[in-house]
C-alpha cells in the first residue's frame, strides 16, 4: 500500500497531522468531527458535513447510495468509543481532499445490548465550499471477515 507522508505505521495521528497542508488539517478536522457527531448522536452537526449532491457506497448499502439514504440510516448503532487510522490525507487542487483511513469502533444497537467492536476502511472524498468542508463522495467496507 503507497501511504503518504501524512502517516506512516511508526507515526501517530498527531504526527501526521503535524505534515498536512491547511486544507488537509481542515478536511481530516471535519473527519474527527464526523466520528463525534456520532458518538453524540447528534444527527442534526452530522448530516451538515454531507453535501446535498453527495454519492458514495457505505458497506451497509447494497448500492451506492445519495444523502437521502445516509439521511435514513443516520444513527443505528449508538458509539462507546472509537479509533481513527489515517492512512492517507491527500490534496487536489484548493478545495478538495481525499481521505483514506481505518476505524475501529466498539457500539451497541439502541436497546443497550448486542455489544460489539468492529474495524472498517473509509474514504471520503471531501469539497471546498463557500461555508466550509463536505463530503461529496465516499466508499466503506468492513475489514476481511468481519460480517455485522
Amino acid at each position: 500500500m503507497l501511504l503518504c507522508p501524512a502517516y506512516s505505521q511508526n507515526r501517530t495521528a498527531g504526527d501526521a497531522l503535524a505534515d498536512m497542508s491547511p486544507a488537509e488539517r481542515a478536511a481530516w478536522s471535519q473527519e474527527e468531527a464526523y466520528w463525534r457527531d456520532l458518538k453524540s448522536s447528534d444527527s442534526d452537526s452530522y448530516l451538515k458535513l454531507w453535501d446535498e449532491r453527495f454519492v458514495g457506497w457505505p458497506a451497509a448499502e447494497p448500492l451506492p447510495a445519495n444523502k437521502d439514504n445516509i439521511r435514513r440510516r443516520t444513527i443505528s448503532r449508538k458509539i462507546l468509543d472509537y479509533k481513527l487510522e489515517p492512512l492517507s490525507v491527500r490534496q487536489f487542487g484548493q478545495d478538495i481532499v481525499i481521505t483514506i483511513y481505518r476505524s475501529t469502533s466498539h457500539t451497541m444497537d439502541l436497546n443497550g445490548a448486542d455489544e460489539r467492536t468492529s474495524t472498517a476502511r473509509l474514504t471520503h472524498t471531501w469539497m471546498k465550499e463557500k461555508n466550509g468542508w463536505y463530503i461529496i463522495g465516499g466508499m466503506s467496507c468492513r475489514e476481511s471477515g468481519q460480517t455485522k
